[in-house]
């Protein structure tokens, strides 16, 4: 389901414990604003499956629908990445919450990446990502079961993808693309 809905071409990403739920991305420019902060433009994708409430006979067991927000020009902070990278990491070997805003301060937008206990009732898994967005009147928010592989591979993935574009594209431009 998910192969279906997302292409190939995103270099980082994350599916639930379950397989159903996703968010993915990926670099698409970096540079350097005016104050020296590494920034790049990325696109995000994030999906949640829904049980079809529109069926004549509604029924959990009804195959769920597919909802993706995709996000075309999410701006973050290079720094905001690496530190998410780290306190990732640092929840692979303590399990100790993880609260990361990616976005630069003075930005009008916000993506925050969160781990912790799940919120969702009746769940056998107790940690959550959490994905929340925020630009001017726009809010998004999607919550879904992890296990440790799937942030192990998350990860792996951020990493190589930011060390690739770091080392393949040099920030030359102090404006923003």
């Amino acid at each position: 389901m998910v192969e279906e809905i997302f292409p190939a071409t995103y270099e980082w990403n994350i599916s639930g414990s379950q397989g159903r739920d996703f968010l993915g991305g990926r670099f698409q420019k970096l540079w350097i604003d005016a104050n020296g902060l590494e920034l790049t433009l990325s696109e995000v994708a994030v999906t949640s499956l829904w049980p079809d409430r529109s069926a004549a006979k509604y029924s959990f067991l009804t195959p769920p629908k597919d909802t993706v927000v995709t996000l075309s020009q999410v701006v973050m902070a290079v720094e905001f990445v690496r530190q998410l990278i780290l306190r990732l990491n640092d929840w692979l070997e303590s399990s100790a919450d993880v609260s990361v805003n990616l976005c630069p301060k003075q930005s009008d937008q916000r993506f925050i990446i969160e781990l912790g206990p799940t919120k969702i009732p009746n769940s056998l898994k107790k940690v959550a990502l959490q994905v929340e967005y925020f630009s001017g009147a726009f809010m998004g928010k999607w919550s879904f079961e992890v296990d440790q592989s799937c942030i192990r591979l998350f990860v792996d993935e951020l990493s190589n993808s930011l060390k690739s574009h770091s080392l393949l594209t040099e920030p030359t431009s102090t404006t923003a693309p």
